[in-house]
């Protein structure tokens, strides 16, 4: 093992947890749980100890499901004051476990990423968690999709988002609720968070906040809304957002239900864009007059460089004469 490199301790036996004396920082240490059933629990705490030692940066101890092995990892993880990130993806950890994550994150001023993905923390764990967060001055990243966020943890969110340092927050396979108007809404006036996804998210019904958030806000550059159900109507609600925004660098309405009405509104909203340059409307049901439409777009607009159509059977592409456009994807 040498300097800035990764250690797996799936090709290690357990007996042999031990580095090279000359070895004086390890970059990342690494362990998906599915491929090291061999190696015993009680090594784990053991090795991040050793981590710790090495000044790792970063951690990734994914599917770790033992109620017993969460609390050793996190306890070992309290250690080391040098993590920059963190993933605990798909440990299925709950409220307890989350008051010690939130005391790794107070206690470590490098912390930077956080991936949570796909745990089981209900509303007192999230309140624990973004307590903790507006505490710290590092963190960046947060990956929050699959936990079933509710109506009151939207809610949680929408009161502390501003009070973070996030620049990124990843949502996705959380069902929005209703409380997803008051997160919307808070996210109009908020100055550091620059990416957003919301992939397969069911936010259809709210898709009218989110119109209204791109109006206003000018921080956010990158919006990530693949799969959730948007047809016209949200077509209508983005594409007027689109319009006024400026701001928006990338955004992603793949595999929604806009038809040709909706691609026309969205269309119509990116011909006024100054902002924007890359535009993803893959996989869907795009006919003549979405194409008619697009082909406006194009020579009206002067920023987008990117536009990816894949998916779209049967598109009349004859109405593709564009430019300045550098990259079309069908």
């Amino acid at each position: 093992v040498s300097t800035q490199s990764t250690w797996g301790l799936s090709e290690m036996e357990s007996s042999s947890l031990s580095l090279p004396l000359q070895v004086e920082q390890l970059f990342t240490f690494a362990m998906n749980y599915k491929k090291v059933e061999a190696i015993s629990e009680s090594c784990l705490p053991v090795s991040l100890k050793i981590a710790s030692a090495y000044r790792c940066k970063h951690i990734v101890l994914d599917h770790v499901v033992s109620p017993e092995a969460h609390m050793q990892i996190l306890d070992a993880i309290k250690l080391s004051k040098d993590i920059v990130t963190l993933s605990l993806r798909n440990c299925q950890l709950t409220n307890l476990e989350a008051s010690c994550v939130a005391e790794c994150i107070k206690g470590n001023n490098a912390l930077r990423s956080l991936n949570l993905c796909g745990n089981e923390f209900s509303l007192e764990g999230m309140r624990t968690l973004f307590e903790a967060i507006k505490t710290s001055k590092s963190m960046r990243v947060l990956n929050l999709a699959n936990n079933k966020i509710s109506d009151e943890e939207y809610k949680l969110m929408a009161a502390d988002i501003n009070k973070t340092t996030l620049s990124a927050l990843c949502l996705d396979d959380s069902y929005a609720e209703r409380g997803f108007v008051d997160f919307a809404e808070a996210l109009k006036t908020n100055t550091t968070l620059q990416l957003l996804s919301i992939v397969h998210g069911s936010i259809d019904q709210y898709i009218a906040e989110l119109g209204n958030l791109l109006k206003e806000n000018t921080t956010l550059k990158t919006l990530l809304l693949s799969t959730n159900h948007i047809d016209e109507n949200g077509g209508a609600a983005i594409g007027m957002g689109l319009k006024y925004n400026r701001g928006l660098k990338y955004i992603d309405l793949s595999c929604n239900n806009l038809e040709d009405e909706g691609i026309v509104h969205i269309a119509n909203g990116v011909m006024d864009n100054t902002t924007l340059e890359s535009l993803n409307l893959g996989y869907h049901s795009v006919q003549k007059e979405g194409m008619k439409k697009i082909g406006e777009m194009l020579t009206k607009n002067k920023t987008l460089k990117n536009l990816i159509l894949s998916g779209n059977r049967r598109m009349p592409t004859n109405y593709l004469i564009h430019s300045g456009v550098s990259n079309i994807g069908t």
